[in-house]
């Protein structure tokens, strides 16, 4: 294990942090919002459904970096939106 940092910084790479890119927030539909409202109210007067509410998972949206080995001369950004794909520059 020693001798795999030798190893990357001979092949020009250095263990740095990655960065944050700010994303666009996604917009809305609002549409969308007005139909599930429409479709729960339905559900919720409809005495044959029992509907149930459990506390779900609690996701982390802000994104943390860390470090990784990156080639010398680029930098790894790492987008702050949701379902975004890092990059590298």
């Amino acid at each position: 294990m020693e001798q795999h940092p030798k190893l990357l910084n001979k092949l020009s790479y250095s263990y740095k942090s990655k960065k944050k890119l700010p994303g666009p927030l996604e917009k809305t539909n609002e549409q969308a919002q007005e139909d599930f409202v429409i479709e729960f109210n339905n559900l919720l007067n409809n005495k044959e459904v029992d509907i149930y509410f459990i506390d779900a998972m609690h996701p982390q949206h802000n994104v943390k970096t860390g470090r990784a080995w990156i080639k010398k001369g680029l930098e790894f950004f790492i987008p702050e939106g949701c379902c975004s794909t890092p990059k590298y520059r």
